[in-house]
């Protein structure tokens, strides 16, 4: 069994990622992913992934390496999760279409980051291609 991890300094000059450990909650989110198929992140305050399990190929292959929409995910990440108070969590849809939960992670009162579960559409939604092709070809004509 590991020791107890204990962070160096104060709690107020860490970021999260020197508080938990990633290769530990990694694990244990793949073990999970395994029994639930829930997609999962934990992403600190800045909009860094700390931790990912099951992501989905759009936003993996697609969102999160073209400049426009990567600049999307971490908007959504960061501003559509802002006050959501502890122990609670906020149902919302990212700026690219996907929907998302969130919950804070909060260590020594202080909002750190958020636990992620999504990267869905509900079974019962209309799910508009044609804006998905729209935002494509418009972030073609953007790039190029």
């Amino acid at each position: 069994m590991r020791p107890f991890f204990i962070p160096k300094g104060d709690i107020n000059d860490l970021e999260l990622e020197d508080i938990i450990d990633s290769e530990e909650i990694q694990s244990m989110m793949e073990y999970l992913y395994e029994l639930t198929t829930i997609p999962m992140a934990i992403i600190d305050n800045k909009g860094k992934v700390l931790v990912k399990v099951g992501w989905q190929n759009i936003c993996t292959k697609f969102h999160r390496v073209h400049p426009v929409t990567c600049r999307n995910c971490i908007e959504s990440d960061l501003q559509l999760t802002a006050g959501i108070p502890k122990g609670e969590f906020k149902l919302y849809k990212c700026a690219n279409g996907l929907w998302d939960l969130a919950t804070p992670l909060v260590i020594g009162g202080q909002h750190m980051g958020n636990l992620f579960m999504g990267q869905f559409f509900f079974d019962d939604e209309k799910i508009e291609y044609e804006d998905f092709k729209k935002k494509i070809n418009t972030i073609r004509f953007q790039s190029g």
